[in-house]
């Protein structure tokens, strides 16, 4: 007669086994997901520096094309200076300092010139003079301010706005490049002012401006537009 043989299971050390088993399971995923951030962060590259960045994001989208606001505002504007120089030399040596802090531009105002570092809305301009006053750098500032009294002065104000974020967002160090397409198209789908508005032309001007920007704008351009801007504000009429 054969006789069968049961295998016989110890269903404690089943357990335990499956205990360990899972542990080390848990173990092997937590140990994937760790190796796979340190991998990423070091061997997968930033295509900020390739891609150019979109202008959507500085622009409101949402705000309404034909009414900018309803109310009364003051817009403020701080040209951050290194000096004025009638020396052409001492003016290029500034120059050359505030490269590592910007992107400077020269005015020629009079027989002197004036180096500038960059032209920023009030808040963030106070940040940057108070940085680099840590560091040693003489600065002073130059205050523009626009008051949204009218229709044409909110519209100059909001499109300085968002010009001028566009220009910081170009200086960063790693953006080589940025996309003007959705500003441009922002723009020319404002309100069209009618009237002899006091600073109609500057608005003109600076929508003019806009319109013939090239689709991607260049960090070598920056100097050249915030010059723009400059003779903008120096136009102002309040």
């Amino acid at each position: 007669m054969m006789k069968i043989k049961y295998t016989r299971y110890d269903l404690k050390k089943k357990r335990k086994n499956n205990m360990v088993f899972l542990l080390i399971i848990s173990m092997i995923l937590i140990l994937s997901f760790l190796i796979g951030s340190v991998f990423s962060k070091i061997f997968i590259k930033d295509t900020a520096n390739d891609t150019a960045i979109k202008t959507e994001n500085v622009v409101n989208k949402e705000k309404d094309k034909n009414e900018i606001i309803k109310s009364n505002k003051t817009f403020k504007y701080l040209a951050i200076q290194g000096g004025i120089f009638q020396n052409d030399n001492n003016a290029n040596e500034v120059y050359k300092i505030l490269q590592s802090y910007g992107s400077p531009f020269i005015i020629q105002d009079n027989k002197y010139k004036r180096v500038f570092l960059g032209i920023y809305s009030e808040n963030q301009g106070n940040k940057i003079m108070k940085s680099l006053e840590n560091k040693k750098i003489d600065n002073s500032k130059m205050t523009f301010v626009i008051e949204g009294k009218d229709i044409c002065d909110l519209e100059i104000g909001e499109i300085i706005n968002a010009y001028i974020q566009i220009l910081n967002k170009l200086g960063e160090k790693d953006v080589k490049s940025i996309e003007t397409k959705e500003f441009k198209k922002w723009c020319s789908e404002l309100e069209k002012i009618q009237g002899n508005k006091k600073n109609i032309q500057v608005l003109n001007e600076i929508k003019g401006k806009i319109k013939t920007m090239p689709e991607t704008m260049s960090k070598e351009k920056i100097s050249e537009n915030y010059i723009f801007l400059y003779s903008v504000l120096k136009k102002i009429k309040n």
